[in-house]
């Protein structure tokens, strides 16, 4: 029998905007919920890490990565997020999803890439 790795199914849950996940949270409740982003990255850089020398790409996944470098920079670009205090800190996030989608298209690993 086959398990599913864990970050396969984090992705899953993420990238569908379940309750809970980072990116409902985000855009629905305009909450930056640290937990859920910790989360999450912690899925795409084990992603990452277990694909990067991979030929072929998913296509759900590729599309997960992509949209994970340009919606939530967007989003927090409104007004509403000008100000906000933890505004550093979500740039710094925001960087970080950049690192986490170079590593999974070009299977480089660059700056801040998975905490440890």
């Amino acid at each position: 029998m086959t398990t599913t790795p864990e970050w396969r199914t984090i992705l899953a849950h993420e990238l569908t905007a379940e309750a809970g996940s980072f990116l409902l949270t985000l855009r629905v409740e305009q909450t930056w919920d640290d937990a859920a982003f910790e989360r999450l990255a912690d899925a795409m850089a084990a992603c990452c890490a277990a694909t990067s020398a991979d030929d072929l790409l998913e296509r759900w996944v590729a599309d997960g990565f992509y949209y994970l470098a340009t919606f939530p920079r967007g989003h927090t670009n409104h007004a509403y997020w000008a100000d906000h205090p933890r505004r550093e800190a979500i740039d710094d996030s925001l960087g970080r999803l950049d690192d986490l989608a170079h590593w999974y298209f070009t299977g480089e690993q660059i700056g801040i890439g998975p905490r440890s």
